[in-house]
């Protein structure tokens, strides 16, 4: 049930005389790694580098690298929202629209920036 929720197996350890112990993985921490790996190096650093300076902080980098990683396929707001845990409002003021001025990011439906079937990915 743990793996079908995208987490890693359970490990159960049995050494233990009178009682078993049962190390549980988030589920959460492995998609990020996962989605990580879907973004090339090279790429992730060249973006980082155009936008730490003039768009964000250092101290936003961990977050800059989920929602990068994250938007190499088409994401709704709330989707990416829920991923890095900030409600839908920070993720716009915060994130999305700096990334769409510094048009590293472009939506999936540019003639209705309200839609609510409104998705964005990277260029």
């Amino acid at each position: 049930m743990i793996s079908d929720n995208g987490g890693e197996a359970p490990h159960f350890d049995v050494t233990k005389i009178t009682a078993f112990e049962v190390t549980a993985h988030s589920a959460i921490k492995t998609a990020d790694k996962q989605d990580i790996k879907n973004i090339s190096k090279e790429t992730l650093t060249k973006l980082l580098t155009k936008l730490i300076p003039n768009y964000f902080s250092v101290r936003e980098e961990k977050n800059l690298v989920l929602l990068l990683a994250c938007l190499v396929e088409p994401q709704s707001a709330s989707a990416l929202s829920q991923r890095l845990g900030l409600t839908d409002r920070t993720l716009r003021n915060r994130y999305l629209s700096k990334l769409l001025q510094a048009a590293v990011i472009e939506r999936t439906i540019p003639e209705k920036p309200t839609s609510r079937n409104q998705r964005y990915k990277l260029k």
